[in-house]
């Protein structure tokens, strides 16, 4: 679905695997001492979401869109 050949597709998730890695390791740090670390773990979940909205398709993103509620 992401016209992407099999090493792109693999090299891709790998990224990705390393960013929910580190995320991961933020939140945690974050969750011990609260005093640090206040918005990395936040930008980050925003900067993977932009990542994934970008490779979802448009019929799939205005559904997810709309049922998003906070």
């Amino acid at each position: 679905d992401t016209d992407e050949t099999y090493w792109e597709h693999l090299w891709f998730t790998l990224r990705m695997s390393a960013r929910f890695l580190y995320t991961t390791i933020v939140i945690m740090i974050h969750g011990i001492f609260p005093f640090l670390l206040t918005r990395a773990g936040s930008d980050q979940i925003e900067a993977i979401y932009r990542i994934i909205k970008t490779r979802i398709p448009k019929s799939r993103r205005d559904a997810m869109d709309s049922d998003y509620h906070v």
